[in-house]
Parts: structure tokens; sequence; C-alpha cells
């Protein structure tokens, strides 16, 4: 597991989505081909991610938290 840059059309659909369902937090699966096409799954309101944090080194929960503190 590594943290990538996605292209901003696709984060940007991803911002829409969650918007669409008036959600604050999502998690998204998705998949990159061997085309290199970005296939979406799912999407899930209350998702879990500590086990990606752990694995990847982001502080997402850091980033989470400094959100719902208003940062």
């Amino acid at each position: 597991m590594e943290l990538v840059d996605i292209p901003n059309v696709i984060s940007d659909k991803i911002l829409r989505l969650t918007k669409h369902y008036s959600l604050y937090y999502s998690t998204m699966d998705l998949i990159f081909t061997p085309e290199k096409e970005y296939v979406f799954l799912e999407v899930n309101p209350n998702g879990q991610y500590l086990w990606t944090e752990e694995l990847s080194g982001c502080k997402i929960t850091e980033y989470f938290a400094d959100f719902l503190g208003g940062k």
C-alpha cells in the first residue's frame, strides 16, 4: 500500500458524489486497471480507514480531527 496522487478529474468526481449524498465523510473503493483507468466500485458512508493509515503512513486521523476541529 502506498499513498498516491489521483488526477483532479477523479478527485472532483469523488467530492461531487460525496456532496450529492450530503456526506461529510466517506470512503470509496476504486480499482486502477492495467489500462490506467479508474473504476468506481462503491461508496462507504461509514468506511473504515485505520488499516490503510497504518499501511500507507498517511495521517488520516489527524486530518479528520483537524476537520472536526474547524482547522
